[in-house]
């Protein structure tokens, strides 16, 4: 099942404007530019909250980069040889690499499992723009199928360990009201 949802999500829409966004979308130098924009109006705009809000951004993309980047994608998924083949190079006659074409493990996501963890936080203090985090998150989850590079079930876990890191992220900074 998770193979055909991974592929009737890649076929969806192909070979239209829909592929330009997903392309555009899960560029790390998009996000980079995305986040460091939104960092700078944090610290431009709310001069009140600002270091709770940064340090608890900082905790949530250091736990990500801890556990997704370091300990499953690299020591669990090399070492331990649960290596994930990215869809488009599993099944190249089914998939189609849209974008990038990532080679390593494709489990999980790490676009999205940053994506959420980093708009959970931004949720959790401006929740006025709550519905702006979910339109994100769902067409970075949408991108990250449609080009090939995830199965859903590598989305799904993804959006559970952002939940997760920006849960943990704000308890941790919430605890420590000393900033």
């Amino acid at each position: 099942m998770d193979f055909q949802i991974t592929k009737f999500i890649n076929h969806l829409w192909s070979s239209s404007r829909v592929d330009d966004v997903s392309i555009f979308v899960s560029q790390v130098l998009f996000l980079v530019i995305l986040w460091s924009v939104v960092t700078m109006l944090i610290i431009i705009k709310d001069k009140k909250n600002r270091n709770i809000v940064l340090v608890t951004l900082f905790t949530a993309i250091i736990l990500h980069s801890i556990i997704t980047e370091y300990f499953l994608k690299h020591i669990i998924a090399v070492n331990l040889e649960v290596f994930r083949s990215r869809p488009w190079i599993a099944y190249p006659n089914d998939i189609i690499a849209i974008g990038k074409h990532f080679t390593d493990t494709s489990f999980p996501s790490s676009h999205v499992s940053s994506t959420v963890a980093i708009l959970s936080i931004l949720t959790f203090f401006y929740r006025k723009y709550w519905i702006w985090a979910i339109l994100f998150i769902f067409i970075m989850a949408f991108s990250r199928i449609h080009n090939g590079m995830h199965y859903f079930s590598d989305v799904i876990v993804g959006t559970m360990l952002g939940l997760l890191y920006g849960f943990i992220a704000i308890k941790i900074t919430k605890s420590n009201t000393v900033l």
